[in-house]
């Protein structure tokens, strides 16, 4: 098995080139300088000339208050960039995985969003990740399209990267309480895609659809800065207090929803991936940012 990742300077493309290497398989990885998803031109060329079994696309524009001015930006790349994407593997009948959002939902409902649920993104990003979406399932038929939520790593911007950075330069901080997730590993996404990869190369699956994938467990951004805050503090006292504070007081460009809780069980039924709760996570990737 030989696999496409695009996007491999990333959060998600970083940890699924480890994975790859750990597995030892096959990997052909471009960063945006290798390969511009929005170039038609160079999509095709990469998929006619290299010998590709599946593409995992973890390019996208993914700075969400950004994207409420920068609306031509997100679009090319998380609808158009799709779409190349789709209908070069379509020509040369390449299955494609294309990592999606819990961005494309509002929020709005109490229970965990499952892959049939209404979808009304808030956000420009929502949006424009909705429509890759439409555009991934319209073009091509062998797709799976893998929405996951509030994703960390020891790459890229995120919020555990943000929250130790100001935890060392602040005696106080005010964090959000009222949006609820599950705060999902870059390195446990890339293992599920990975897995999805070979079932459907190796072992012929074709389950194809939307799927839902984060780690086990719900949170609000408040408790979870909480918990980082007591895992670095295993490696150092870090004196700062934290404040919660509710979304209107949070001013930020971009409306996040309430709440991003993804059912998963549609994947673990299709494929067996299995989840493990969010707490167990987090100390390994705290351990190697400390490290650094």
């Amino acid at each position: 098995m030989r696999i496409l990742i695009t996007g491999a300077k990333g959060q998600v493309g970083r940890e699924l080139v480890l994975v790859a290497q750990q597995q030892e398989i096959s990997y052909f990885a471009c960063d945006h300088s290798q390969l511009d998803i929005t170039d038609s031109v160079a999509v095709d060329e990469l998929l006619r000339t290299q010998d590709i079994d599946v593409v995992i696309n973890a390019a996208a524009y993914t700075a969400v208050d950004v994207a409420e001015q920068d609306v031509d930006a997100a679009y090319r790349v998380n609808r158009d960039g799709v779409e190349n994407l789709a209908l070069a593997c379509r020509s040369y009948d390449v299955p494609l995985i294309h990592i999606s959002t819990d961005f494309v939902f509002d929020g709005k409902q109490s229970e965990a969003y499952n892959e049939t649920d209404s979808t009304d993104p808030l956000s420009i990003y929502g949006k424009s990740k909705l429509i890759g979406e439409e555009m991934l399932v319209q073009s091509w038929e062998k797709h799976i399209i893998l929405r996951t939520s509030w994703v960390y790593s020891v790459h890229g911007s995120n919020f555990v990267k943000t929250m130790l950075r100001l935890m060392q330069e602040r005696d106080q901080l005010q964090v959000v309480n009222d949006q609820w997730g599950c705060p999902t590993s870059a390195r446990s996404i890339a293992k599920a895609l990975i897995d999805i990869a070979r079932s459907v190369v190796e072992k012929g699956a074709s389950n194809w659809g939307v799927y839902h994938f984060s780690a086990k467990g719900r949170t609000n951004w408040y408790e979870f800065a909480k918990e980082i805050l007591a895992q670095a503090n295993q490696y150092s006292i870090l004196n700062v207090s934290i404040q919660p504070i509710t979304s209107q007081e949070w001013l930020c460009a971009a409306e996040r929803p309430r709440n991003s809780e993804l059912s998963c069980d549609k994947i673990a039924v299709n494929f067996g991936i299995q989840r493990v709760r969010w707490q167990s996570e987090l100390p390994q990737v705290i351990a190697d940012l400390i490290a650094t």
